[in-house]
């Protein structure tokens, strides 16, 4: 029994691995072929009505909390297309007011909707702020993370008479590679399950039955206990072998020799006579006629034993009886010749066993069977299902799902990495990765407005393009002052870099941020600001930094709270009354601000400065926070004797104790 249950057992086994094997080189090949070596599953195609040709289209992936999750988004027409992703935010403001095209993310052909609006006609391609973006002739793709921020995609042909056809896919990183492995694993797994089929096909075509599974179930200690019994039981050691119930041990054929029991095998108990036949001999006692040896052919045999009791009812039932049993019909080996017994051809014979009723044990003899080998017919229908599955997912991916959803699960990408809730409207003015950015297209912009304002032309029409609120208005004083003097001077581009940004976020425009600039004059703390996503940032006001340190941002914002705000007031005014007095209670003052404050009075002596807050309230106070408290910038308006200047002050509020002012910046504006 028990050898029964182990060679089940390894059947069964071995069924297990070939199947696995066919799973997993089946779902790795068919997820190779559909995903690509761009790790992107295909979901469905999108092409836009005819009513909405030419107008921009508008995707909004749908928030996942699956760590890794991507959706590529692909785009292409006739004509060639732009395609870009951005803060949902920011593609809303976009769009707001303009006719387009929204489609559903991962949804079938025509399945959208015109957002009415007036017609106008976009130029993505003069935006900053992307988070991707790709344009030209055929396929666009962008890829977007759904389990960072919300974000919109928007794809527009370049010619209005193109339609545009989205498709849609899912994105993970090394899924293509993971397929590939599953693969191989899986023609690993059948290649180990053939090598086991082709050593037992082996071993069988052999006749060596030895390394075969359950063909020797006992153990060390059982087989060292048969040796030692043999020894003291009887000088015959297959003798005392089969005594015991254990089958005797058969030579190799190059040493084989006929057992001494054979050739005169023990007498039998005294009862009827035998026909006496031409090989018997007479026996005085009545012995049956022995028959004559003859050429035997070893066989392999395993033992099954009884239990002790039923030896003993036997015993006591028949006490002269004799077991005989019948081995099977197998060719006879060549062995060596007997003397006195007459040598023939070797055929097959039953091989005699006689068993004594005085042994306590009865001894069964049966050749081994041949091993189980799996069915071919079961096997091949396993890989028949299994391709078919396959084949029957693949066919409908493009209406449903469960391709994907089998490869995500089965890529490992599936860890939940936050709540199912999707995360709050609110953006980041300016990330960090923006600010390059920002400020090479601010520079292109001013040196343009530069270079008109400039010898020849002194044309000062064209610095709204770059700057506004105090600065614009600093600007356009210089260009007057230049168009009388003309100065010979030629505009030149600032060589400046961005340093760090200070941004707020906020949940719809406008927006703005303070970014440090580094020049060879100095740095500058300079605040931009912008009305719409789709225009450009404009530099507000900006400071000089004269001494002080600047704090560290924070990566979270959060809204400054009512005490914060009443500190932030109380140092605007604090830097008012410094500037009207020269006193600051209240407040840190560097050498480098007094020096400045010195060079106003000196413009004009005797002049007492009046000193008020700026006009516009929006620019009177912007404050960020950062580490250990609020960053702010301050705007106040100063006229001394007959001019007219702009004070913008950068001061640094800590949750704890006194204002700093980190330094500031005058400027000459018009009356």
């Amino acid at each position: 029994m028990h050898r029964l249950h182990r060679r089940v057992v390894l059947v069964l086994g071995r069924r297990v691995v070939l199947v696995l094997g066919l799973l997993c080189l089946s779902l790795g090949s068919v997820g190779a072929l559909f995903i690509g070596s761009d790790d992107t599953i295909g979901v469905g195609d999108t092409h836009v009505s005819g009513a909405a040709t030419g107008l921009p289209v508008v995707t909004y992936p749908v928030f996942s909390t699956l760590g890794g999750a991507e959706m590529a988004v692909t785009a292409k027409a006739a004509g060639g297309v732009y395609v870009a992703s951005a803060h949902r935010v920011d593609v809303t403001d976009l769009l707001d007011g303009v006719r387009h095209y929204e489609i559903k993310p991962l949804s079938r052909d025509d399945d959208g909707r015109i957002v009415e609006g007036q017609a106008v006609r976009l130029r993505p391609g003069k935006i900053v702020g992307w988070r991707q973006s790709s344009s030209g002739r055929g396929e666009q793709q962008v890829i977007v993370p759904l389990d960072e921020e919300p974000v919109g995609v928007v794809a527009m042909a370049r010619k209005p008479s193109d339609r545009v056809l989205v498709s849609f896919g899912v994105h993970v990183g090394g899924l293509f590679l993971k397929a590939i492995i599953i693969a191989g694993a899986g023609l690993l797994l059948i290649a180990a399950w053939a090598a086991a089929r082709w050593r037992r096909r082996r071993i069988a075509a052999r006749g060596d039955g030895s390394d075969l599974p359950g063909s020797d179930d006992r153990t060390a200690a059982e087989t060292d206990s048969d040796a030692d019994s043999d020894s003291d039981s009887d000088t015959d050691s297959d003798t005392g072998r089969v005594a015991r119930g254990v089958a005797p041990r058969v030579p190799a054929p190059a040493q084989y020799d006929v057992p001494e029991r054979y050739r005169n095998p023990p007498a039998a108990p005294a009862g009827p006579a035998a026909p006496a036949g031409p090989a018997a001999r007479p026996s005085s006692q009545g012995e049956a006629a022995e028959p004559p040896p003859r050429p035997i052919t070893p066989a392999r045999f395993t033992t099954a034993r009884s239990t002790s009791s039923a030896a003993t009812s036997s015993a006591a039932t028949s006490s002269a009886a004799t077991s005989t049993r019948i081995a099977p019909q197998v060719p006879a080996p060549r062995v060596p010749v007997i003397t006195a017994v007459p040598v023939t051809a070797p055929v097959t014979v039953p091989v005699p066993v006689t068993v004594t009723s005085s042994s306590t044990e009865l001894v069964s003899l049966r050749a081994v069977p041949p091993p189980t080998r799996p069915t071919p017919g079961r096997m091949g229908a396993t890989a028949v299902a299994v391709m078919a599955l396959a084949w029957g997912v693949g066919r409908v991916r493009k209406r449903f799902l469960g391709l994907f959803l089998a490869l995500f699960l089965l890529s490992g990408c599936g860890t939940l990495t936050g709540t199912a809730e999707e995360p709050s409207q609110v953006k980041a003015a300016v990330q960090g990765s923006e600010v390059d950015e920002l400020v090479q297209d601010y520079l292109n912009r001013h040196t343009r407005a530069a270079k008109r304002a400039a010898a020849p032309t002194y044309d000062g029409s064209r610095w709204p393009i770059s700057e506004t609120g105090p600065l614009l208005r600093i600007a356009q004083y210089q260009a007057v002052v230049d168009s009388i003097a003309k100065p010979a001077t030629e505009a030149r581009r600032r060589e400046v870099t961005a340093g760090t940004v200070y941004s707020p976020t906020f949940a719809k425009y406008p927006m703005w941020a303070a970014v440090v600039l580094e020049g060879r004059q100095g740095t500058d703390l300079t605040v931009f600001t912008r009305q719409h996503f789709a225009e450009p940032w404009l530099a507000s006001a900006s400071a000089r930094i004269r001494g002080g340190r600047l704090p560290d941002p924070v990566a979270v914002q959060k809204s400054p709270s009512r005490t914060a705000i009443t500190r932030a007031i109380r140092g605007s005014r604090a830097v008012q009354a410094f500037w009207a007095t020269g006193e600051a209670p209240g407040l840190e003052v560097g050498r480098g601000v007094r020096r400045a404050r010195q060079a106003l009075l000196d413009t004009a002596p005797g002049s007492v400065p009046q000193v008020t807050e700026w006009l516009d309230p929006i620019d009177q106070i912007r404050m960020v926070q950062t580490a250990g408290g609020h960053l702010m910038v301050a705007l106040h308006d100063i006229r001394l004797g007959t001019t007219h200047s702009v004070l913008t002050t950068a001061l640094f509020v800590p949750a704890n104790g006194d204002a700093q002012v980190l330094g500031s910046s005058l400027g000459r504006v018009l009356d």
